[in-house]
């Protein structure tokens, strides 16, 4: 269990404890510790020692073991310093600096989880080796083309230049004179429109004016002459008689 104040270190050694197939909860809440302790039951509880949400040092005094469990792992600022006969009393069981080295941390674990150092090890490699592929795999992405690693770090999808002098949020991988370099590019490599394949508007005024002055064929009289035929052909038409007629 995570009670931390620092959240990107919270996240990280979630992260990291998943990782290992440790299940973990993680707060930030001193007020949800008890509720949350008591319905998850940790094998181990890793808190910030004193920090400005987490007074872990408090925090785990209220906490009653049972057979040793759970244990206790306090995160503290290498500045910090307790007295040792207060860490008995809370009956802590490690106190490492923060932010944690990761294989102490994995002597924690393979002390109080169960868990070998080597089986631990194993795990966390591979963890390792994921992030460097994330991180790879991010560094070739479009959107960074055009500058150099050197010259940008990343921060919460934040770009910021390294010399601190000024920053600046990217809306694009690439500067303006980049863009327009590469079009420019672009244009010398495709082929100028031929003229010839297009009409001027003059051609195009005198052949509408061609089109307007053709005589149309007037069909009206045809039309006129069929109804007539018709008509005259109703009206002229023998009766049909009916068959009782007929008998």
């Amino acid at each position: 269990m995570l009670v931390l104040d620092d959240y990107n270190e919270l996240v990280y050694l979630q992260s990291l404890l998943r990782k290992l197939s440790l299940d973990v909860e993680a707060i930030q809440n001193q007020k949800a510790f008890e509720n949350t302790r008591l319905g998850f039951l940790p094998q181990m509880i890793i808190a910030t020692a004193k920090g400005k949400k987490i007074d872990g040092l408090n925090l785990v005094k209220g906490v009653r073991k049972v057979r040793g469990t759970p244990a206790i792992v306090l995160l503290k600022d290498v500045s910090q310093t307790f007295d040792q006969r207060e860490l008995e009393k809370a009956q802590v069981d490690e106190v490492l600096d923060s932010p944690v080295n990761v294989h102490k941390l994995l002597e924690c674990l393979s002390r109080y989880s169960g868990q070998s150092m080597e089986s631990l090890l194993a795990k966390y490699n591979r963890f390792k080796e994921s992030q460097r592929t994330k991180e790879e795999t991010k560094g070739k992405d479009s959107h960074y083309e055009g500058y150099e690693k050197s010259d940008v770090k990343i921060i919460s999808s934040k770009h910021s230049l390294k010399d601190g002098t000024s920053s600046v949020k990217l809306k694009s991988s690439l500067m303006d004179s980049q863009r327009r370099e590469k079009f420019e590019a672009f244009l010398k490599k495709t082929s100028p429109i031929q003229q010839e394949k297009s009409f001027s508007r003059k051609r195009i005024l005198e052949y509408n004016k061609m089109i307007r002055s053709e005589e149309k064929p007037d069909y009206n009289d045809e039309l006129e002459s069929s109804r007539q035929d018709f008509v005259k052909a109703l009206f002229t038409s023998p009766p049909v008689q009916d068959d009782e007629d007929n008998h």
